[in-house]
């Protein structure tokens, strides 16, 4: 489920685009509408990455675990179930090291990012694109 190469070739594509464009909008500005139009929901209890990312396929409504930026926009904009303090999955999961992927706690001031092992039980917030 890791999205570092999908990511990086829509923002290539989005650079490009941008570069032709003529008008005064900001990539900054696509990155925001595209993360306003998620729709968020948290995983009734602490799970495994493994776990939690079998939730999101076999739920087949389109939900999926966020990327590092996307928990990064839920904690600016304080997300209906977002909890400071506490230790959260990405989809993104670590090159070569399939074992790991990536958490993410964000404090009132600052956030982290550290690699553990998926069988490590952790909260999960889920997202998919709004319909």
């Amino acid at each position: 489920m890791a999205t570092g190469a999908s990511d990086g070739l829509f923002q290539d594509i989005w650079s490009q685009i941008l570069k032709t464009w003529k008008k005064s909008i900001t990539e900054k500005d696509i990155q925001e509408q595209r993360m306003t139009n998620l729709e968020w929901s948290c995983l009734p209890s602490k799970m495994t990455w493994y776990d939690a990312s079998d939730w999101c396929i076999h739920d087949n409504h389109g939900w999926r675990l966020p990327t590092v930026e996307e928990l990064l926009f839920a904690y600016r904009k304080s997300i209906q179930g977002f909890e400071f303090d506490v230790w959260y999955w990405t989809g993104n999961s670590d090159r070569g090291a399939s074992r790991y992927a990536t958490s993410v706690v964000f404090r009132q001031d600052h956030c982290s990012s550290t690699s553990l092992n998926k069988e490590t039980v952790l909260l999960a917030l889920t997202v998919r694109d709004r319909k």
